[in-house]
């Protein structure tokens, strides 16, 4: 028997500890769920809630053994991101934020086949949106697309180790990670993404991070870089 690939998980968290349980519940039932195959990689910015960055970490330790973490000194988005996949040295980086709650099982070792088999691709995401049948989605399992995005999504380490020393902390990463003239622009040419609709090709993943928002003074505006409350910028 083939032994499964070890994987990182790279996660960008805030202080909602019942968020980000919500999210490690669901994914670790449905598709994470050899535990000592993953190894957690997590952020943790100090935004949210009234508590200690360690009560997120206490939720995390739930769910893994294998865990490396980040307090932050203060919330950043793209810092965020970027340390979190500094620190990566899987084959395979599975990316995540802590407010997305997996609704079907997913077989994570049919996206690798997927990711093994197309030399060119990036990463493949999990759908956030009903996806239209075709005929590479129904043969080969996945729709292509031309953006990445930062929406739960498995990704070739070999992308991540190459494309995180262009990044810059201070652009909105997935704006960033789009072709253009610039070196990062460049490198982002030679890749291509696509979505994993195996399993199906309706919503995957839901964003469960909206009412939050929406109960708080904390909000994101386009182009996201840091949080921002009612009376200014954090």
């Amino acid at each position: 028997m083939m032994m499964s690939k070890l994987i990182d998980i790279t996660m960008t968290s805030t202080l909602r500890p019942n968020i980000i349980r919500m999210t490690l519940k669901s994914f670790c039932k449905n598709m994470l769920t050899e535990r000592s195959r993953y190894r957690l990689i997590i952020n943790i910015d100090p935004i949210g809630e009234n508590i200690k960055p360690k009560e997120v970490l206490k939720v995390a330790e739930e769910y893994f053994d294998n865990i490396l973490y980040n307090y932050a000194d203060v919330p950043g988005f793209s810092k965020a991101v970027i340390w979190c996949w500094q620190q990566v040295q899987a084959e395979y980086i599975f990316h995540i934020e802590d407010d997305w709650e997996l609704l079907i099982p997913i077989n994570i070792d049919s996206m690798i086949t997927i990711l093994d088999n197309h030399p060119d691709m990036a990463g493949l995401r999990l759908n956030k949106e009903n996806t239209k049948k075709s005929k590479c989605s129904t043969r080969h399992g996945y729709a292509p697309h031309l953006k990445l995005s930062l929406n739960p999504t498995l990704f070739k380490g070999s992308f991540i180790k190459g494309v995180v020393p262009l990044m810059s902390v201070d652009r909105n990463p997935e704006k960033q990670l789009r072709p253009s003239k610039s070196l990062l622009g460049e490198y982002m040419r030679k890749w291509s993404h696509g979505i994993y609709t195996k399993e199906s090709h309706r919503i995957i993943v839901k964003d469960i991070g909206r009412l939050w928002m929406d109960n708080s003074r904390y909000h994101k505006k386009t182009g996201f870089l840091y949080w921002e409350k009612d009376n200014g910028n954090i």
